[in-house]
């Protein structure tokens, strides 16, 4: 057994002759490889517990590297969300500056149309008061003509 673990290359490592565990990392190390060479003088108790334990660890490492690849996907999804939420934030930060500009933009146009409405007010007054001045003027220069020729 120890001839066929050392010429398999470590993808192809096996932990035991009855069971073949591929592609698991722990099985590889030269610590467990020395374990499953020392102790495989036929204890079929033992055999079967290092074949148990190795069935563990595979069944582990296969349930982390599942478990791992969700874990990935959320790291991929949250930095995308995080991204999404910076955009988010400068579109919302550039839409409060424009709005701010089209208010300034409707109150100056609202204080504009009150300044028309009263520069409208103030020519009426000043028409007024050049219709009351007029009247006047044609009052004063009517009365000394009909009183000279009388």
């Amino acid at each position: 057994m120890k001839e066929r673990i050392q010429n398999e290359t470590p993808t192809e490592t096996r932990c035991c002759a009855e069971h073949e565990c591929e592609g698991c990392n722990l099985c590889s190390l030269p610590t467990y490889r020395y374990i499953a060479d020392v102790s495989s003088d036929g204890d079929e108790p033992e055999r079967r517990r290092r074949e148990a334990i190795a069935a563990a660890t595979c069944l582990t490492e296969a349930l982390v590297d599942h478990l791992n690849v969700g874990v990935a996907q959320a790291y991929v999804n949250q930095r995308k969300l995080d991204h999404e939420v910076k955009t988010l934030q400068v579109q919302a930060s550039q839409f409060s500056k424009q709005t701010a500009q089209w208010i300034s933009m409707v109150e100056g146009f609202n204080q504009a149309l009150k300044e028309i409405g009263d520069v409208e007010n103030w020519a009426r007054s000043i028409e007024m008061d050049m219709r009351t001045i007029a009247t006047a003027l044609e009052y004063v220069h009517k009365g000394p003509l009909t009183s000279a020729s009388s």
